[in-house]
């Protein structure tokens, strides 16, 4: 692995080879040059994936689409503050854990973080859409189901714990959110939250926030789990009348549903009790989304249904 600690500038772009942000990855962890030749090309990695998230790849990829669709000025907002925030996404760590390791001080770290996060998000009007041929031909379009994370308990005025935030699920405070999958590629085309989780659970989201009126206006069915009854005009459920094919297939797109919520569960600020509030929450799953979006295009796709 050869040593590359510089990017080449295209029209005014800051642009990154996969090798080059390996090295300049790795560099801010304080590898040493040594240390990175030394290592495989996989053993690289893995180290980079362990503290950023996505794999180098992903990484340089997305860092060159916020700067052509996100406004982003690397003149402005240099590559060390991308690190900075994907290993803020990946690790959630606190400010002083953050200065500890970064050797900077909190206020050069907070806002350009939240806003490097903010622009990350922004690029899911890139990944994440209704396909333009409305998934062609097919009825079973995607699969669907709600994901719920964690939260730091809210203040109530009377009460010790707010019930409108709790989530069955972790049995504390949490939020909830709608996703659904291309059943005929490896893509993500809906999200839709936070939704406080003990108010909204999957079938109440599905029915009042959008995609029940959706699916009604394009014609198209979802499969889902057994929580999403009433509605056997587009959603797909278990029924001891399909045949052993048809069970296989639902079985299998809701297995690949969980495959691709642990995905985001690799990311720690989506995985322990957020600390921010329902904005940066929607940022962060945004934004973590988006990466493993990125990820399933670029190499680690779901399987297939």
């Amino acid at each position: 692995m050869a040593e590359s600690d510089d990017s080449r500038s295209y029209d005014g772009f800051e642009i990154y080879t996969e090798q080059e942000f390996r090295y300049k990855g790795l560099s801010l962890l304080n590898w040493s040059h040594d240390q990175i030749t030394r290592i495989s090309t996989k053993t690289a990695d893995e180290r980079f994936r362990a503290d950023f998230g996505p794999n180098p790849r992903v990484a340089a990829q997305a860092w060159e689409d916020m700067q052509e669709c996100c406004q982003l000025d690397p003149c402005q907002c240099p590559v060390e503050h991308f690190f900075y925030s994907l290993n803020f996404l990946r690790l959630y760590p606190t400010e002083t854990q953050r200065e500890n390791k970064w050797n900077r001080c909190a206020n050069y770290l907070r806002d350009p973080g939240w806003d490097v996060v903010g622009k990350i998000a922004q690029l899911k009007r890139r990944k994440i859409y209704w396909p333009e041929d409305n998934f062609g031909t097919d009825i079973w379009a995607m699969s669907v189901d709600g994901v719920h994370f964690r939260t730091e308990e809210p203040s109530h005025p009377e009460l010790p714990k707010d019930p409108s935030y709790f989530t069955y699920k972790h049995h504390c405070a949490g939020f909830n959110y709608e996703i659904a999958l291309s059943l005929r590629d490896t893509r993500c085309h809906w999200l839709n939250g936070p939704f406080k989780a003990g108010t909204y659970n999957d079938i109440k989201i599905f029915k009042e926030c959008g995609l029940l009126a959706k699916l009604r206006q394009t014609g198209k069915k979802v499969i889902a789990d057994s929580g999403y009854t009433g509605y056997p005009d587009v959603v797909s459920r278990y029924n001891s009348l399909d045949t052993e094919e048809v069970r296989e297939f639902k079985s299998r797109a809701r297995m690949r549903h969980e495959q691709f919520n642990g995905k985001l569960k690799v990311y720690n600020c989506l995985s322990s009790d957020f600390r921010h509030d329902r904005d940066k929450l929607q940022l962060c799953f945004e934004a973590v989304a988006v990466l493993v979006c990125y990820g399933m295009e670029l190499g680690n796709p779901l399987y297939d249904t």
